[in-house]
């Protein structure tokens, strides 16, 4: 299997005996679940992908280009990759601060 929300769901599904998951009628509960597990790996991981590739873009760069390759990278973070994160991060935390 190629994801791991996948991987997750094989192994819930195959070994949990109905513990490790809400019951499919279990209505909001089983919601929350699903989204929160497909959440983290198609929208929230991307994002932390992309910031590491453009953290190391400017250690990775020869020297020649490493001061061209600081500053896109550093644009990058500050301009998309940030404030992305902190919308991300205030989303899971009014959901945890509603939800425990």
């Amino acid at each position: 299997m190629a994801e791991s929300g996948a991987i997750i769901d094989y192994l819930v599904n195959r070994y949990g005996e109905g513990r490790l998951q809400p019951a499919t009628d279990a209505g909001k509960e089983w919601v929350n679940y699903r989204y929160w597990l497909h959440y983290a790996e198609g929208s929230l991981m991307p994002l932390l992908v992309m910031g590491l590739v453009f953290s190391q873009i400017p250690k990775q760069s020869p020297w020649l280009i490493k001061p061209i390759a600081k500053g896109i990278s550093s644009t990058v973070q500050q301009r998309f990759i940030q404030p992305q994160l902190k919308q991300h991060l205030s989303l899971i935390e009014t959901h945890l601060s509603e939800h425990g």
